[in-house]
């Protein structure tokens, strides 16, 4: 999450550089953005000890970078999307401490509206690939878990033109995926994979509501 916040700055920063050195408006042709927010989980499931644990996560920290190149209209680029929590609950009596990262990748296509002068609504979507990792320990037995799936996405924006180069935004989107049935757990040297059914199996999906700068180059 570090990262994500220095790279706001530097989009920041680069935005405020361009802008004092052009002498002359050019036609925008890429945009790259970055965000932060929180993320509400929808009829999810992140934990692997499965249905009678499927409640011990509400939501978590989420960050998202995208870029795109500009057509007549519309435009075409890729998000990468992160969500982060932790949690802590018991299982059969031993204390379970888990820290777990989903991410995603995915191309998009985009369109916006200009409704105001320096107003724009935009909508995206896309579909892409979506990794889980839990890093937990229960006691003190450390523990791995993986899974990979198909994801899509869904984003609502307005954006407000701050600088002739530079956006400030909120969005609410939509990400996740069904379906994650199988898993795969790495401990004490051995591995596992897990393929289980509904309500058993992995699921995630999110609601975000995130704010972030956006500069065009």
């Amino acid at each position: 999450m570090k990262k994500l916040v220095m790279l706001l700055l530097l989009v920041f920063a680069g935005a405020v550089v361009l802008q004092a050195q052009e002498s002359s408006v050019k036609k925008e042709r890429v945009e790259i953005s970055a965000g932060l927010g929180y993320g509400w989980l929808l009829n999810s499931n992140l934990s692997p000890y499965g249905l009678h644990y499927r409640g011990n996560y509400k939501g978590g920290i989420t960050g998202s970078v995208d870029a795109f190149y500009c057509f007549d209209g519309w435009k075409a680029g890729v998000l990468f999307s992160n969500l982060s929590t932790s949690g802590n609950y018991t299982v059969e009596g031993d204390m379970v401490a888990e820290d777990i990262t989903v991410n995603y990748i995915a191309p998009q296509l985009k369109a916006d509206k200009h409704f105001a002068e320096r107003w724009t609504l935009s909508v995206a979507i896309g579909a892409g690939y979506l990794w889980y990792a839990n890093k937990g320990w229960q006691n003190t037995t450390e523990y791995k878990v993986t899974a990979h799936a198909l994801g899509v996405n869904g984003r609502l924006e307005i954006a407000y033109r701050l600088l002739p180069r530079l956006d400030i935004f909120g969005a609410l989107s939509y990400w996740g995926a069904y379906n994650i049935k199988e898993f795969k757990v790495e401990s004490q040297g051995e591995s596992s994979t897990s393929d289980l059914d509904d309500p058993y199996q992995l699921k995630f999906n999110t609601s975000e509501l995130m704010c972030g700068i956006r500069a065009v180059f």
